[in-house]
This record gives structure tokens, sequence and C-alpha cells, in this order.
């Protein structure tokens, strides 16, 4: 029996109050080509009345027995998939209408090389309602590792389209990180494909609060020993960048908790790895720690 066009894997962990906007922007979408796996991380609360509200047969549940992360939840997902593409979908965000009408073609007319896809999206604040349009600006026809290196902007929990064949490829999501895993993998499937990007806003990105600033850090160290001790053949010349990328990911936790000589610190050792990132950046985040108020 042929599978669909698309799987469409959702990861959540106790997230029954936000999974019934995600689902219904699924069922929504113009391009009906889908199943769509909802991946039970071990919650506590109840997914499966969720589901049962939307008795559509393109919606299945997949109950796992013990927490393994959102990395985990889609390394699952993905095992189960039948279709050709495999999307993702944050279970506190949502696709608008068009969203999978416009990135399959858009991904099915891409050089055999990049095997990923990703759309523009709208970020969204939850406490306050502001919202503007993020746009990234990866081309299939040049490398994604420069850019990648230097962090991942693409909200792949979200936006990211597949084809099916690049996960055994590039390898499953490292469970160990509990933060930061989307970009471990991008950053180990640029190593030797390309991505692209639809510049056009198809996805809400819903920003409910800072991330767990220990996850994080755990997340920062493990990714250090991965990606400059021990891969630089991987990495190439953008070993350097990562290394910055790191530290300013620090820079970042220290900051929102409302620590000034760390944060600083964190920037300095950014600085000393990649003396050539943006000057305006490093400008922009001085004036950030610097400024009165910061909290």
């Amino acid at each position: 029996m042929q599978g669909p066009a698309v799987t469409v894997v959702i990861p959540v962990f106790n997230g029954a109050a936000t999974l019934g906007a995600a689902l219904d922007s699924v069922l929504a979408q113009s391009f009906a080509d889908f199943e769509a796996i909802v991946v039970d991380d071990a919650s506590t609360d109840d997914l499966a009345a969720v589901l049962a509200a939307r008795p559509d047969p393109r919606l299945r549940l997949l109950r796992l027995e013990a927490n393994r992360g959102a990395g985990g939840a889609r390394n699952a997902g993905i095992a189960e998939a039948r279709g050709r593409l495999v999307a993702f979908l944050d279970a506190d965000d949502f696709w608008h209408p068009d969203k999978l009408a416009r990135q399959v073609p858009f991904l099915d007319g891409l050089p055999a090389d990049a095997a990923v896809a990703c759309t523009a999206f709208v970020l969204r604040r939850a406490a306050t309602g502001v919202e503007r349009i993020h746009r990234p600006a990866y081309r299939a026809d040049q490398p994604a590792l420069p850019m990648l290196a230097f962090g991942c902007d693409l909200s792949p929990g979200t936006t990211l389209l597949a084809r099916r064949e690049a996960f055994p490829a590039v390898g499953p999501f490292d469970e160990r990180l509990r933060r930061l895993e989307d970009w471990d993998w991008l950053l180990r499937y640029a190593a030797r494909g390309a991505i692209g990007t639809l510049d056009a806003p198809l996805a809400t990105v819903n920003v409910t609060g800072p991330p767990d600033g220990d996850l994080t850090l755990a997340a920062l160290d493990l990714l250090e020993r991965k990606w400059t001790h021990h891969s630089h053949n991987l990495l190439g010349p953008h070993v350097r960048r990562v290394q910055s990328s790191i530290w300013v990911e620090r820079a970042a936790v220290h900051f929102r908790r409302g620590e000034l000589i760390a944060p600083i610190r964190c920037v300095a050792r950014s600085f000393r790895y990649y003396p050539r990132r943006n000057w305006r950046f490093f400008l922009r985040m001085a004036g950030h720690l610097l400024r009165p108020g910061r909290r």
C-alpha cells in the first residue's frame, strides 16, 4: 500500500493545552495527502482526548513509555513515518493553511543534494502578542554550513520539510541533547547537503518564555565536546565559527539570568574564536549587556 506524500511528526510532552490548535492547523492544510504522528513523550496529561476530539484517520498517537526529549520523540516519529517527505511541527506552534501546498513543490524542485527545505515564519511573543516575520536566507545552490555554523535561525521544529532518506543518511537526533538537538542535526546534514528556504511566512512560532538555562548550558557543553574537539574534519574551516556561536549562546543564558560579568566574558571568548564575526553583532550585544535595566 502506497503511503502518503508527507508524514508530519509532532513531538509533545504535557502539551494538551496547545496541541489542539497545532492539529487543527494541520487538518486545515489545503494539501491533504499527509499523515500526522503525535509522539507522546511520556506525558501525564490527556493527549488522547485531544486526538479523540478530532476523529480524522490521518492522525495517530504514538506513546513513549519513557521521556526521550524532543530529539528522541522525533526519532520515534521518523521511524514510524510512511511518507516520502517528513515535516516537523512543535505542539505549541501552528502552520498557515497553504504551508504544505507551497513547501512540497518547492522542495521537489530543489537539486538532488538539497534534501531539506524550511520556510520563513512569524515569530510571536506569547506574553505580549508582538509578532515579526523572520526570513532565513539559505539557497540550495550554496553550502549551508557557513551560515549554520553561526547558529540555527530556521526554527526547524516547525518549518522543516525533508526527504525521508535524509534521516538514515545523516543519522538520528542526538538524544543526549535536551536543547539544540535540531542545530546539531542540521550541522551534520549541512556537511553533506544544501538547504533551501522558501521566502514566505507559512508558520507561526510561539515564544512562550526563555528556554531552561541549565539544560541549554549542558547541551552547549556537549556540543562543544562533539563539534570543536572531535569533528574538525567534518566542519573543516568552519569549526571556529561553531566555537564562537557556542560562547554566544552561553552569553545569552547568563544575560537572561540577569548576570553581567559572565556574559561579557562569554562574548569575549566568542570574539577570540572568530574575530571576523559581524562587528555590529558585538556592539549590539555590548549595548544589551551594559544598558541599565537590562533585566
